[in-house]
This record gives C-alpha cells, sequence and structure tokens, in this order.
C-alpha cells in the first residue's frame, strides 16, 4: 500500500485557559493516506488534572483559606495565593458574610482564545483562636 509503520512524536501546544476535554486538530499529523495521498489530521483530546489548591469553574477559580477572626476582627489584610504563585492582599469588606465566597475579579483562568480572566473566589474557613484574659475581656467590654 505504500505505507510503512513508525512511531513519532509530536508537540503539541496548549493555549492558555484551555477546558478539560476539550479536542485539538493538529493537520497532517495523523496517519499516512493510501497510494501516496497525503497525511490525515491527529486529533488531541486534552485531560486537566485536578490542581491540588484550586478548583476551576470554566474561567473562574475558587481556593479555600483558613481566617483567624482575630486578624478580621483587627482589619488586617488577608494573603491569598493566586494561580500564577504569587499572592494577593485583600481586606475583607465592612458587613460581609464569611460564609459567602469572596470575589476577585481577574485573578481566575485566562479566558481561552479571548482576553483577559476569570474571577478568582475565596471560600474561608474560620479558624477560632485561643484568646487570652486580657483580650477576652476587651471584646466583652466591646459587646
Amino acid at each position: 500500500a505504500g505505507r510503512v509503520k513508525s512511531v513519532r512524536e509530536i508537540a503539541v501546544a496548549l493555549a492558555p485557559g484551555i477546558s478539560d476535554g476539550q479536542l485539538i486538530k493538529i493537520a497532517g499529523a495523523g496517519q499516512a493516506g493510501e497510494h501516496g495521498a497525503g497525511a490525515g489530521d491527529l486529533y488531541v483530546r486534552v485531560k486537566i488534572k485536578p490542581h491540588h489548591n484550586f478548583k476551576r469553574i470554566s474561567n473562574d477559580l475558587v481556593v479555600k483559606k483558613d481566617l483567624d477572626i482575630l486578624a478580621v476582627l483587627a482589619g488586617k489584610k488577608i494573603e491569598i495565593p493566586t494561580l500564577s504563585g504569587g499572592k494577593v492582599l485583600v481586606e475583607i469588606p465592612t458587613g460581609f458574610n464569611l460564609r459567602e465566597k469572596l470575589r476577585i475579579p481577574g485573578e481566575g483562568m485566562p479566558k481561552f482564545g479571548g482576553y483577559g480572566r476569570g474571577d478568582l473566589y475565596v471560600e474561608f474557613d474560620i479558624k477560632v483562636p485561643k484568646v487570652n484574659p486580657k483580650i477576652k475581656k476587651s471584646l466583652e467590654d466591646l459587646e
């Protein structure tokens, strides 16, 4: 038939923001055609491993963060990890319900084939620290 069996490696470029299960077509990288015809196309299905810190929902990301309630009461900024490996400092808004997710615009996944990024949502896990008698007295006075 004029064909020879062989194996070859092909580099596949993955664009930022590609989704799990998405197909990529690589023209001319498939099996050789019969009787000297051109090679067919190769289709690659993308399988994305889950990240250990971030959960992906479309172009948005969700991250869990332990939260010290005393730091919130003191008005301290909270350090949130980003997908790029950096950190962003956020202040918890007054009156914010800590059971809701805090939205950080533009810190999510890159939008596939477009511009911009999704958002990063932070789920807080509230930690109650041990309180010394002096702090406890101050809190009682505030109450």
